[in-house]
């Protein structure tokens, strides 16, 4: 009888140990799931914010580069030329910018399209997955009146299509529109595009990589002498998204496409829009 109350007692233990075991296993498990876990989702963050970063980056130098390049080619003196011409006369792009709006403080349509051309190749390779917006503009100017002197915008189309409770987006036709904006409204005469409006647009889209350069322009006022005004050249590139229609539309920034803006040299005029 005792030998079997200690044979009893003796596998009483046996299975207490062994209940211990499991749950010090299970609680092992527990743990160990815990910290992969933490240590996946660690890793994964930290994947995201160094290709985040590496993102910005490149926006960030490219921008740079693609400035400079924009301020520092070159472009026949004759738009009908171009720099593989033998007979061409070549000239820096600014200096050609700034020798035009030194006529009369405006920059001719003729100019806008060498500007538009130069600046839409240099910027060709991106132009898929980036918007952009490149303008001149400029310094301490009032805030009632319009700082900009050009505006370049490169962005893509997009429809939203409702599904449900979400929406779709599907690439507009064409997926890319070029716009010349701030011209002048032909109820006013007045450029439309203040100068709070593109830093409201630059809000919405995100991250962005801008960088800017300081210009040295002429202005000469009839029967006086010619003054230098301070202004400076801006690009800012985004990837390429869904532009809000309440801070973006064409009549509020008076844009009009390149194509039809620039028709009008087919007939002979090469003055300001």
């Amino acid at each position: 009888m005792q030998r079997q109350r200690a044979q009893r007692a003796q596998r009483a233990e046996r299975g207490q140990r062994g209940q211990a075991a499991i749950t010090d296993a299970l609680f092992f498990l527990v743990i160990i799931t815990g910290l992969s876990s933490f240590l996946y989702f660690v890793a994964n963050g930290y994947g995201n914010s160094v290709a985040a970063q590496l993102s910005r980056q490149f926006s960030m130098d490219y921008s740079t580069a693609a400035l400079k390049t924009i301020l520092y080619s070159s472009t026949p003196r004759n738009p009908n030329q171009n720099l593989y011409d033998p007979n061409a006369e070549i000239d820096h792009l600014l200096a050609f910018v700034k020798e035009d709006y030194a006529d009369d403080a405006q920059i001719d349509l003729i100019t806008q399209k060498v500007l538009y051309e130069n600046v839409r190749d240099i910027l060709a390779p991106i132009a898929d997955s980036y918007d952009y917006v490149f303008y001149l503009a400029k310094s301490n100017v009032s805030s009632l009146d319009s700082p900009y002197l050009y505006v370049l915008m490169h962005f893509s189309k997009t429809t939203a299509v409702a599904t449900g409770r979400t929406s779709k987006f599907t690439p507009g036709q064409p997926p890319h529109e070029d716009l010349i904006c701030n011209v002048p409204l032909q109820a006013t005469g007045e450029p439309p595009l203040k100068a709070d409006m593109i830093s409201r647009l630059i809000n919405t889209v995100g991250d962005s990589a801008q960088s800017q350069g300081n210009l040295i322009l002429m202005e000469q006022a009839p029967g006086e002498d010619p003054i230098q005004v301070s202004a400076f050249a801006e690009l800012i590139l985004w990837q390429a998204t869904m532009l809000d229609p309440e801070v973006f539309n064409y009549v509020d920034w008076g844009c009009k496409p390149v194509d039809d803006l620039f028709s009008s040299l087919a007939t002979g005029s090469t003055g300001a829009p």
